[in-house]
């Protein structure tokens, strides 16, 4: 019976070319982005619900695709990306929870960072897909009398294409392991009280709601093309946070400071930084040296001595020694899952903002990547000013305090 069922295939099949012209219209992105955003959350979704068969259990998955069934109203699921159509059913953020688990937000912003893809599509899609995919799973069963015992071998039998499907560059291996917390959520929530924070409310059930309705509340918002992606990039500040970020203290690069000023911070691994006592590297370690500190995608470590060509994502001189040490302490950490998050004053235009701090949290990102570390990113995000506290009228010394970025732990 196993291969009678073509998993990958099947679910492709339903958003072919209709379906991706109906949703490019319905969501306000070009079909090449919807298409590349499918080629993605397909595979991914389908690797979660096998992972899910494998550690859950395969009657965990059975009852996810029993309840899907009963929503499987896609003769055409071009017909529900229209108006009046509902391109998520009803019960899908119980779905997704069912198959993500508090992994959905984490995954949910490495699949908008891969794409490049706005948070409100990259919700829409899986909002349509994980019910779909379950449904076809539940046809299968149903069709052929399949027990839930018999769908381990079901699932096992096509584990191999789905995962060869899967970007390798996501590291979903890793992103579906069991956090430590649940990851931050995905979508952002309207208005945050002022400043960022890696990341939005803790629980992260809400996370999909938003999968289910934001394309209708955000698509007429016209919201930029995502720039931040942990799913960053909804049209109030993408992905933006919805709790205030904690910001680290401002300190000075270890470099610059008397002796009396620098410390050396120790690491597990026998390494042993310079750096500037209470600066980013000092808290960051005493924070994962704390058996007590929980994974906080709202507290920020933000870099002191990290700077940008005016206008540009191009690192200043002398810009590496926090990303250097940051390395050494991922290294001494290899459990840790960071996101990286950039920052922009208030002056200039949202969309301008969004793009240049995404831009310089990739630059960041691909520093770290390039020094081996790549598996430890989580997610990358620009807010632009979404959480700047002064206004475009301040003195420029004042505003360079909301030109940031840091770093904040979702997973240790």
């Amino acid at each position: 019976m196993a291969a009678q069922l073509t998993l990958l295939e099947s679910v492709r099949a339903a958003f072919g070319g209709e379906a991706i012209r109906k949703a490019s219209g319905f969501l306000g992105d070009p079909e090449v982005d919807i298409r590349r955003n499918l080629d993605v959350i397909i595979p991914v979704t389908l690797a979660a619900i096998v992972n899910k068969a494998e550690t859950a259990g395969s009657d965990v998955v059975a009852t996810l695709a029993a309840e899907a069934l009963p929503l499987d109203r896609y003769a055409s699921i071009a017909d529900q990306f229209v108006p009046g159509g509902e391109a998520a059913p009803g019960g899908t953020p119980n779905m997704i929870k069912g198959v993500f688990a508090e992994r959905f937000g984490a995954i949910a912003n490495a699949v908008a960072s891969y794409t490049d893809g706005r948070s409100t599509t990259i919700s829409a899609i899986f909002g349509a897909v994980v019910p779909y995919a379950l449904a076809v799973v539940g046809r299968h069963m149903r069709e052929h009398n399949l027990p839930a015992g018999a769908l381990s071998s079901v699932l096992a039998g096509q584990k191999s294409l789905i995962w060869a499907s899967v970007p390798p560059e996501l590291n979903l291996v890793s992103l579906l392991g069991p956090p430590a917390r649940p990851a931050p959520s995905y979508v952002a929530a309207a208005a945050a009280p002022p400043e960022r924070g890696v990341s939005w409310l803790a629980p992260v059930l809400l996370i999909l709601v938003v999968g289910s309705v934001a394309w209708w509340v955000l698509r007429s918002r016209g919201s930029d093309r995502a720039v931040s992606d942990g799913l960053d990039s909804a049209p109030t500040p993408a992905a933006a946070p919805v709790v205030p970020p904690t910001a680290a203290p401002s300190t000075v690069p270890a470099e610059s400071l008397p002796d009396s000023q620098a410390g050396q911070v120790p690491l597990p691994n026998g390494v042993t930084l310079t750096a500037a006592r209470g600066g980013m590297e000092d808290r960051l370690v005493a924070y994962l040296k704390d058996p007590a500190a929980k994974p906080d995608e709202n507290l920020w470590f933000d870099f002191a001595h990290l700077d940008f060509e005016p206008g540009t994502a191009q690192l200043a001189a002398g810009s590496r020694k926090e990303l250097t040490n940051l390395v050494q302490i991922l290294k001494a950490y290899p459990a840790v899952r960071i996101k990286i998050g950039a920052f922009t004053d208030s002056t200039g235009t949202d969309s301008t903002n969004r793009q240049l701090s995404k831009a310089r949290a990739e630059a960041v990102a691909k520093e770290l990547r390039n020094a081996g570390v790549a598996g430890q990113i989580a997610g990358v995000d620009g807010y632009g000013a979404a959480f700047a506290k002064n206004p475009a009228s301040a003195p420029d010394g004042v505003r360079s305090l909301d030109r940031r970025v840091g770093v904040a732990v979702w997973v240790r």
